[in-house]
């Protein structure tokens, strides 16, 4: 198993407010760890609020002592969760920050995911798969049959999200379990990347592409092609043989 991550601010923000850690190699009781958050655009220290996220997950894992890998994923979410809120509510600079996040870990041949907001997960095998569910304004309106797909693509709203890390001092975590094989692929990214480029473009360069570091330079060019509006970061992870046909 290895992965490749990049990042990007893209050609019209100053600054990145993403922020992401991988970990190949075992961290406290889990094999591996994989994160990114996207800190809340227009809010006051969005990056201030990804970063510490990250952190404090990375914290709460390597102190855990706990071999269940999804209640590990998930109470280092809310460990994150409440530092955030506390650093809003004791510093008015900070207050209203947010940030979303996704992670996942590998064990054997299985995938657990964990995520909060509008960043993604998706496995490429025969072709692209979802797994998470945005946590969206749009996104839950269209699952609930209000908007057709094209007012989804389309609504004024659309990247407004529903629920983030820092908002209030508890945060409800959405978790998925699936099994893998080893020519499948697990692709992390932050909203940038969907912004720019949709799912069928996505799929076609993970099919195209060799290497993951191929893949994630190629994704990152399509979007910069396509305008960068956003920052971008994404997580490539090759569960084995990464060669797809």
């Amino acid at each position: 198993m290895r992965s490749f991550a990049l990042t990007d601010k893209g050609l019209l923000r100053n600054h990145n407010e993403d922020y992401y850690y991988v970990s190949d190699t075992p961290i406290g009781k889990l094999p591996n760890l994989y994160i990114i958050a996207d800190g809340m655009g227009g809010h006051k220290a969005g990056d201030i609020a990804s970063k510490k996220a990250v952190r404090h997950m990375i914290e709460t894992v390597e102190e855990n002592s706990d071999w269940d890998v999804m209640y590990s994923l998930e109470n280092a979410i809310s460990v994150a969760n409440r530092a955030i809120f506390d650093a809003g509510e004791e510093n008015q600079n900070q207050k209203g920050m947010g940030t979303t996040i996704v992670a996942c870990v590998i064990k054997e041949d299985t995938l657990f995911v964990t995520n909060v907001g509008d960043s993604r997960l998706y496995v490429y095998a025969d072709g692209l798969e979802q797994i998470t569910l945005d946590h969206s304004v749009v996104e839950e309106l269209y699952r609930a049959g209000h908007i057709s797909e094209e007012d989804r693509n389309n609504h004024p709203n659309k990247n407004m999200i529903t629920r983030a890390l820092g908002a209030e001092n508890e945060v409800e975590v959405d978790r998925f379990v699936r099994a893998l094989n080893k020519f499948d692929l697990i692709l992390l990214c932050s909203d940038g990347l969907n912004k720019m480029l949709s799912d069928d473009e996505v799929g076609t360069i993970m099919k195209q592409s060799t290497t993951i570091e191929d893949k994630g330079y190629a994704l990152m060019k399509a979007c910069l092609d396509k305008g960068g509006f956003d920052n971008t970061t994404l997580i490539i992870i090759s569960n084995g043989n990464e060669v797809q046909s």
